[in-house]
């Protein structure tokens, strides 16, 4: 006597295949989404650190904030980012490419690392970004009053 599976059987496997790849497939994308976030906001932190460091350690600012970072450097080199001047790096966050802008700007009291977040809300990953940086850790001072070079 031949063994088989009937028609219903393979019917009722494929149908819950079929439920859990439904199920599934939003999760995966969307821990695919968070680590994006915690990737470009952990990157993003240190390359504010990175530039507080070079400036406390070589007693300068360079002119081109690239050369003061190695992860603004590895951001554009990887298309996270975009150098738009030389104080200013546009940071890509999902769909939108300046959703976080790092600027170096000279001010009364000295030189500082500023971050702007991008006005565009459409986007979920930028919208994310911006939740996970505390904006009142900025403006980073390089140079100034309180930093004694």
């Amino acid at each position: 006597m031949n063994k088989a599976f009937t028609i219903i059987e393979l019917i009722f496997v494929i149908v819950i295949i079929g439920i859990l790849a439904a199920i599934a497939i939003p999760k995966l994308s969307a821990t695919r989404d968070d680590a994006s976030i915690i990737t470009l906001s952990t990157n993003i932190r240190e390359a504010a650190s990175e530039l507080a460091s070079y400036a406390l350690s070589k007693k300068s600012i360079d002119d081109n904030i690239t050369k003061m970072s190695k992860v603004l450097q590895s951001m554009i080199t990887q298309k996270y980012a975009t150098q738009i001047d030389n104080s200013t790096i546009n940071i890509k966050a999902g769909r939108i490419n300046n959703c976080v802008i790092i600027k170096k700007v000279s001010r009364a009291n000295g030189i500082s690392i500023v971050l702007n977040f991008s006005s565009d809300t459409t986007d979920k990953i930028c919208n994310g970004l911006k939740s996970k940086i505390d904006i009142n850790r900025y403006p980073v001072p390089l140079t100034g009053s309180k930093i004694k070079l």
